[in-house]
């Protein structure tokens, strides 16, 4: 056995990884983490310059939407280090609730324009030594593990991320190589779910409003029926647990966590 591999057994707590895997603390594969800002209003006054402020309300998943984002009044003096970039990720520091915890990552590859994000979030810039798009994999198998929760401050009506101490959690890093065909292999494996499960929606909407608590029968003066809420969209590794697929032999699925 390699002293390489030696390393990576003794600090995981999942097992041995794959050979040419690389434990570290995920900071070190970072060149910067600043938090975000949200700036003024637009008429607020003239000082600075108008910006796109990407918010946690704008997460959708792993991804972000684009559409109708917040425009605020930022100061160029804040604008340094804030800028998002084609390295960026977004990490949540504040918000969260009992069922949704603060901690989830998205990418940033729909920001084709100037942009920042809230002070609800994080900017985390990836080193040339990782693939962005494999880190939010990454750190949505750990948010779905729950390693976010010993990071949690819990404040009134808000929970807060300690973000320094969250990103010193040591992983086992594949070559780049391998991060960006294990990331492309996930987006095309999460692509055919949502396909899947989009096609079985559409498949069952005729029938739910007969399920429906308010479908009486009655047939005048009736309410109309309602539909029951579907239920909430998978996301990252949470997918693959919930549709029992797994991982191509050719490499674990499993982030190493130390």
């Amino acid at each position: 056995m390699s002293a390489g591999h030696a390393a990576t057994a003794d600090s995981s707590l999942l097992g041995q990884s794959p050979v040419g895997w690389r434990v570290d603390r995920i900071r070190d594969h970072l060149s910067g983490i600043v938090g975000g800002e949200w700036g003024d209003d637009p008429d607020a006054h003239d000082d600075g310059i108008e910006l796109p402020v990407i918010r946690v309300a704008d997460i959708r998943d792993l991804d972000l939407t684009v559409n109708g984002l917040t425009i605020r009044r930022i100061k160029e003096s804040k604008l340094t280090g804030r800028l998002i970039g084609k390295q960026t990720i977004l990490l949540e520091k504040s918000g969260g609730g009992e069922n949704k915890p603060v901690g989830r990552a998205v990418r940033t590859n729909r920001v084709t324009f100037d942009a920042i994000c809230s002070n609800f979030m994080a900017k985390v810039d990836c080193c040339d030594t990782v693939a962005p798009e494999f880190v939010v994999y990454m750190l949505d198998a750990l948010y779905s593990s729950g390693v976010n929760g010993a990071c949690i401050q819990q404040t009134t009506g808000i929970q807060n991320l300690r973000v320094l101490d969250y990103l010193n959690t040591k992983v086992a890093f594949p070559p780049l190589h391998e991060q960006q065909n294990i990331a492309a292999y996930l987006d095309a494996s999460c692509a055919a779910i949502d396909a899947a499960v989009s096609a079985k929606r559409r498949h069952l909407t005729p029938w739910t409003r007969f399920a429906s608590p308010s479908f009486s029968g009655r047939s005048h003066g009736a309410s109309r029926p309602t539909r029951r809420s579907n239920p909430p969209a998978m996301c990252g590794w949470s997918k693959f647990r919930t549709a029992g697929s797994w991982w191509p032999s050719s490499a674990s699925p499993k982030f190493a966590v130390g």
